[in-house]
């Protein structure tokens, strides 16, 4: 028992960790290259809906918008954006709603359905 205990402390701890990041904007960037690059990362991850998150930069200030299914695709999103260099600071605005993509995917099957 003790040990699934710190195990998960342990996972815990790292999920502090990373969310908790230190955003070091060691190299300058303008807002429209941070853009950019977070759109590009949020892109290439297969497992976030980047076409439901609105990237917005300001004086190297992101901020993120939108929704998503999951929380982890919503603490990924931000995760993927503390790595960008040139940031000062990241606001994750991503609402979490399962709904939303139930509704859709019903309406995709509907829709099939009368093809």
């Amino acid at each position: 028992m003790a040990t699934v205990i710190q195990g998960a402390t342990y996972r815990a701890e790292i999920i502090a960790a990373i969310s908790n990041q230190a955003i070091s904007p060691k190299i300058e960037r303008s807002d429209e290259e941070i853009n950019r690059r977070a759109l590009v990362a949020l892109r290439t991850n297969l497992c976030i809906p980047a076409e439901r998150i609105m990237v917005i930069v300001i004086n190297g200030s992101v901020t993120l918008e939108g929704s998503v299914q999951f929380n982890v695709q919503r603490m990924l999103a931000e995760s993927l954006m503390r790595r960008l260099g040139g940031i000062t600071s990241v606001r994750n605005r991503i609402e979490v709603r399962p709904e939303d993509f139930i509704r859709a995917t019903k309406l995709e099957i509907e829709e099939d359905a009368g093809d």
